[in-house]
């Protein structure tokens, strides 16, 4: 390693002995922010702004993420300079130096929560031996560009794919390691910036619906996405007194309920709501009514006891008039038949 000699532009040895937490902090804060990425609605974040310097070691650093979601998608900014300070074991000036410096060194690597591991940025991928700089490295998945020579700002993608992490838990502390194999050339750090695509489950909700047995009755499966996702829905199970259940289109809130034939009492529909990456869950209750039982039809009895109507009293004084005066011919036929015959 050279000896390290002032660097134009760089403050002199007697102005440049601060503390690594005073002034150099707030400007690697106010550096870092500037190429943060903004956050939507989707997004969570967290930072570490706690510069360190590395040398022939580990730093970890923890930073926090509050979500109630899974991970679909991890992106990382680092803020760091790999330097030849000549021995002396600082990052002040931030300069090469006057020796060579070794990139190859360093490297990064991020564990989530749950404890998975991932490397950003493996030992030896920055094979160029010289000063890059002070930058500032997005990793994403996406991004066009590849990892190597000498450090760059820009966005790259990582050693390894950050996608490892999705499905887990969001929540938690994330762990940024940053390290240096070899002494002399220490890499310093000055924060890094986590942004977590979390997904939050559809929230599902319980409904009711009442209808007459073998009578079908429309329902409408309810949810709600916190993410704005398109939710898909699908009947888990009919219990209770069971029946049937048709959404249409498949896949939609709106169904019709069909009770089995002869049933009364209680179908639990139980479904689910899915953003694609989890799924809400609710019942819906429905409530069969037994059909009224029929009319009985009218007996003999029953009808010859019936008033009749208003109005037709008239017709049924004429009636028995008619009945009456029938039965008196047919008695007073009766005794001039018996008289003739006696008299014979």
């Amino acid at each position: 390693m050279a000896t390290r000699g002032h660097i134009e532009g760089f403050p002199t040895p007697a102005t440049r002995r601060r503390a690594l937490n005073g002034g150099l902090v707030a400007a690697a804060t106010a550096a870092f922010l500037l190429v943060a990425t903004p956050a939507t609605a989707q997004i969570v974040e967290g930072t570490d702004t706690t510069p360190a310097v590395v040398d022939m070691g580990l730093t970890p650093r923890t930073i926090a993420i509050s979500s109630d979601g899974i991970v679909t998608d991890v992106d990382i900014v680092v803020d760091f300079a790999k330097i030849d300070d000549g021995g002396l074991g600082s990052c002040e000036p931030l300069a090469s130096g006057g020796g060579a410096v070794w990139n190859e060194e360093l490297s990064f690597a991020l564990t989530s929560p749950t404890g998975t591991v991932v490397s950003l940025i493996a030992a030896g991928t920055y094979f160029d031996i010289g000063y890059g700089g002070r930058v500032q490295v997005h990793l994403d998945d996406e991004a066009p560009g590849t990892l190597s020579g000498l450090p760059a700002t820009g966005t790259f993608r990582p050693t390894q794919p950050l996608s490892v992490f999705d499905g887990e838990t969001a929540a938690g502390n994330w762990i940024l390691t940053a390290a240096d194999s070899t002494g002399g050339d220490p890499l310093c750090y000055f924060g890094a910036r986590l942004l977590v695509d979390a997904n939050v489950a559809p929230d599902a909700s319980d409904s009711t619906a009442t209808t007459t047995a073998e009578v079908a009755v429309p329902i409408t499966l309810s949810a709600t996405d916190a993410d704005g996702d398109a939710l898909t829905f699908a009947i888990d199970s009919v219990g209770g007194i069971g029946g049937t259940v048709v959404c249409t289109p498949t896949g939609g809130s709106d169904c019709v309920y069909t009770p089995p034939a002869g049933s009364s009492g209680t179908a639990l529909i139980a479904f689910s709501a899915s953003d694609g990456w989890q799924n809400g869950s609710a019942v819906v209750t429905v409530t069969v009514n037994a059909a009224p039982a029929p009319s009985p039809a009218p007996s003999v009895a029953a009808a010859a006891n019936e008033l009749p109507p208003t109005g037709a009293a008239p017709l049924l004084a004429v009636a028995l008039a008619c009945a009456a005066a029938g039965v008196g011919a047919l008695l007073v036929e009766g005794r001039r038949r018996k008289r003739t015959a006696s008299a014979r």
